[in-house]
């Protein structure tokens, strides 16, 4: 017993700094898509936000921020221990905090870039071009688009989306033009691309540019995209083209949800509501009605009826969501409501 006691208590084994893989990988998974996809349902489970960001409203972001304050803070460790930054872990941290239109911590970030040497890196440089766009700083991103050394069609593409999101279609446009035409003529649009410039030809009805688009979509094999369907559908129609719509619409073996809706809604904003109740009967008479009146909303399927004083067409749907109990809010019983009063039948009403 004495040899027990009058030992020395153990000394602490020293902490040896982690191998930078170790590091590089925590990081990586840390910011993993389907991470922040779990945390975020977890945070909008607390019942109140804390107190810092009371005013936004949102705990998911307040998490978002917390785990990239925490991965910068890594990037810290790695820098006082001599280990060299990789481009791959900036391009996530500075993704997230585009995702979190957090521009305070994606400053810092940036930072870590200049120091590291990193910005001139075309993913880095991507990075912080979303980032910027994502925070509405149109100037900054531009500025950091001009003084790319390398662009390729991300590059282009981030560019083109944000003067589209942003409300400036036509500069947008002009930027594919630049890219079309200009020293990047090299680098062919993506699906993507191509998606925004479409949407820019609907807003501004510039309707010469969307066929030659049209085209070069074909050329490329690219007329079976989900995305391009729709984004072709919704240009035509805006266009006045419903004609040409109907013909992408009928050249999809297998119509999607989205491609239905951008039909009916072109339908119904260009007058032709009796074709837009015939689609809508057709979508209902395929699959589950209750999913369909949910996926293609509500207002898109009760609005041309409205506008046409559809009323058979009407009480048809309205007795579907009834059946399949569909509760629908203000706006689509508003929507019934017009429907009944414009038909003098409102001895309906009450049943709404």
């Amino acid at each position: 017993m004495a040899a027990v006691f009058g030992s020395p208590p153990p000394q602490p084994v020293p902490r040896l700094p982690r191998p930078p893989s170790s590091l590089r990988s925590f990081l990586s998974t840390y910011h993993h898509p389907s991470t922040f996809f779990r945390l975020d349902r977890h945070a909008s489970a607390l019942q109140s936000p804390p107190p810092s960001i009371s005013g936004c409203g949102a705990g998911g972001r307040w998490s978002i921020e917390k785990r990239i304050q925490e991965s910068l803070a890594i990037l810290d460790l790695m820098e006082s221990q001599s280990i060299s930054l990789d481009a791959s872990l900036l391009c996530s941290i500075l993704k997230s905090c585009a995702d979190a239109r957090s521009l305070r911590l994606g400053r810092l970030a940036h930072d870590k870039a200049l120091r590291a040497g990193l910005h001139t890196n075309p993913y880095v440089a991507n990075s912080l071009l979303l980032l910027y766009s994502r925070c509405g700083l149109l100037d900054a991103a531009r500025q950091l688009f001009d003084e790319m050394p390398v662009r390729n069609v991300v590059t282009w593409t981030t560019a083109i989306s944000m003067y589209q999101q942003a409300g400036f279609p036509n500069v947008a446009l002009d930027l594919y033009q630049l890219m079309r035409d200009g020293a990047d003529q090299a680098i062919k649009p993506n699906a993507f691309t191509y998606c925004s410039v479409l949407n820019c030809c609907a807003g501004v009805k510039d309707l010469g540019l969307g066929l030659r688009v049209h085209e070069q979509i074909i050329e490329e094999g690219l007329q079976n995209d989900r995305f391009l369907i729709v984004a072709l559908i919704d240009m035509y129609t805006k266009c006045g083209k419903v004609s040409h719509a109907r013909k992408v619409f009928d050249c999809v073996p297998q119509p999607t949800l989205e491609a239905y809706t951008a039909m009916i809604e072109g339908y119904s904003g260009n007058g032709l509501t009796s074709e837009s109740v015939e689609l809508i009967r057709m979508v209902l008479r395929t699959g589950s009605v209750a999913d369909k009146v949910t996926a293609l909303g509500f207002m898109t399927i009760i609005r041309p009826c409205v506008m046409q004083m559809s009323l058979r067409h009407g009480q048809e749907i309205h007795a579907h969501i009834i059946k399949f109990g569909h509760n629908p809010g203000y706006k689509q019983l508003s929507a019934i409501v017009s429907l009944y009063e414009m038909r003098q039948d409102a001895f309906c009403i009450p049943i709404v």
